[in-house]
């Protein structure tokens, strides 16, 4: 496999869960298709994009618990290079209800967990040595989407003063 070209980094990544039902009504009990999982998040989607488009990319992302394991299972399962920087909370999850009858969707989306993270050392040195090998390998870094609300503040730190000179944000 050849090295990426482009590697994602998403703090806030999640599993999207999807159904279709009828309609949607309030008190009512709402039978739904089989559900749907997917992979989502910003830098996780920039990554799946790339990879379907025939490019290399790899996406990192912060993952914990069964939800982390998904996620993985659903990049391979796609054929996304990925590496996940293990954390102690769960990975988040979404939802989404489509009503056939209309299209409109209802979209719900947890919050993330926490990043800060004692035993095993903050997530920003990881996340620099990691930049590290992407200018080494001459890849473009792509950050993406949000940090999760509840993590530490300054705790998504991944400047681009701190990259070595080779190396080009996408942001």
């Amino acid at each position: 496999m050849r090295p990426p070209t482009v590697v994602t980094l998403t703090m806030n990544p999640a599993v999207d869960k999807s159904v279709r039902v009828d309609r949607v009504r309030s008190g009512d009990r709402l039978r739904c298709d089989r559900p749907s999982w997917d992979p989502d998040g910003g830098g996780v989607n920039v990554a799946r994009v790339i990879q379907r488009l025939g490019g290399q990319a790899m996406a990192l992302y912060p993952a914990g618990g069964p939800l982390g394991e998904v996620l993985g299972q659903l990049l391979d399962d796609e054929g996304v290079a990925h590496r996940r920087l293990p954390i102690d909370g769960w990975t988040r999850e979404s939802f989404t209800v489509t009503e056939r009858s209309t299209g409109l969707q209802y979209r719900v989306s947890m919050p993330g967990p926490r990043l800060g993270d004692r035993r095993r050392g903050p997530l920003r040195h990881r996340c620099r040595f990691r930049h590290r090998d992407v200018a080494r390998h001459g890849a473009l870094p792509h950050r993406g989407g949000r940090i999760a609300p509840s993590s530490e503040e300054g705790y998504f730190a991944c400047p681009r003063s701190r990259m070595t000179h080779d190396a080009t944000v996408i942001s």
